[in-house]
C-alpha cells in the first residue's frame, strides 16, 4: 500500500474540516473502511446521511471522492477517513481479505450478494455484467469474475463523484 503522509493529508484540507474528520472518526462515524493496494475506502455518517468516501493515491497523485455535497475541496468525510487510517489501520479490511471473503461464498449466498449489490450500485453491475462474456446464463466462474471486477485492490466502484485531486 502506498502510504498516505499525515503532514501532507493535513495541508490538503482547511482547519474546519480537518477537525471535523478527527471528530467523525473518534465518534465512530466511519464505517466498513477498506484498504485497497492504492486506496482507502468507508462509509462515512454525517449530518446529511452516509457518505461513501475514496482516497487513492498514484505516485505523487492523490484523489479524493465523496458523495456528498461539498464541491471542489475535500471534505470532512475525507478527512474522517484519513484519521481512522493514520489513527488505527488495523480497522482497515484488506482488499485482499474481502476477495478470500467473497470466493469462499456458495454460488446461492454469491447471487444473495450480488441481488443486495444491484440495489445498491445497479449502474456498475450492469456495465460489468455487458462486459460478462456468458450468454444468458452466469456461470459460477462468471459471477466470481464479476464480483472480482468490483475493483476492491484499487479503490471503491463508485462512479458520479465529485472529485478533487491533488498533485
Amino acid at each position: 500500500m502506498q502510504t498516505f503522509n499525515r503532514k501532507e493529508m493535513r495541508k490538503l484540507f482547511s482547519s474546519e474540516k480537518w477537525k471535523q474528520g478527527r471528530a467523525y472518526w473518534q465518534t465512530g462515524l466511519v464505517l466498513d473502511p477498506v484498504q485497497g493496494s492504492t486506496s482507502l475506502q468507508a462509509t462515512v455518517s454525517g449530518l446529511t446521511g452516509a457518505h461513501r468516501v475514496r482516497i487513492r493515491r498514484n505516485g505523487n497523485s492523490i484523489t479524493m471522492d465523496c458523495s456528498c455535497a461539498e464541491a471542489g475541496s475535500p471534505c470532512q468525510h475525507a478527512a474522517a477517513v484519513l484519521w481512522g487510517w493514520f489513527l488505527a489501520p488495523g480497522e482497515f479490511l484488506k482488499a485482499e481479505q474481502l476477495l478470500l471473503k467473497i470466493k469462499a461464498l456458495s454460488k446461492e449466498e454469491a447471487v444473495e450478494l450480488i441481488g443486495q449489490l444491484a440495489e445498491e450500485e445497479g449502474a456498475l453491475l450492469q456495465r460489468l455484467l455487458k462486459k460478462e462474456q456468458s450468454t444468458q446464463q452466469l456461470t459460477g466462474n462468471g459471477l466470481l469474475c464479476l464480483v472480482s471486477n468490483l475493483g476492491f485492490n484499487y479503490g471503491s466502484p463508485w462512479v458520479n463523484w465529485r472529485l478533487f485531486e491533488a498533485s
